[in-house]
């Protein structure tokens, strides 16, 4: 006799960078901005917090932003998320952006956008009583 059901291969053992999703019941890598560490229940990705993103599927950890930036967001998918803080208890006169792009070096590529020079300089703090 049968009871109807049918026997499943439940993959509870998904690798890192992976979640198990059951409508599919395999393991799928973690989508940009997400990510499973092996420690971390394998059902579900975590989303990349503050200070860091994640460009790439099927990562075991976020990536970190340069020293001195963080993110507005969490779950951020691309370096360019990486901003210079605004005022805050270590640094109450906020910071700004200064490029780092040398002399010979281009601020803005050939489609238009930023360069990662451009974008992705130093965080200096502002002068005091400015913001």
């Amino acid at each position: 006799s049968t009871t109807g059901y049918v026997d499943l291969e439940w993959n509870l053992n998904c690798p890192p960078g992976t979640f198990f999703e059951i409508y599919n019941i395999e393991c799928k890598p973690c989508d940009k901005g997400y990510f499973r560490p092996a420690s971390s229940p394998v059902y579900s990705c975590l989303q990349a917090p503050l200070g860091t993103y994640q460009n790439e599927t099927g990562q075991a950890f976020p990536k970190t932003c340069k020293p001195g930036f963080t993110t507005m967001f969490v779950g951020a998918t691309d370096e360019f998320s990486c901003v210079c803080p605004g005022p805050s208890l270590t640094n109450p006169d906020g910071t700004y952006h200064e490029m780092s792009c040398g002399p010979e070096e281009a601020t803005v590529g050939e489609s238009g956008l930023p360069t990662s020079c451009a974008v992705l300089g130093n965080c200096k703090a502002c002068p005091e009583g400015m913001i």
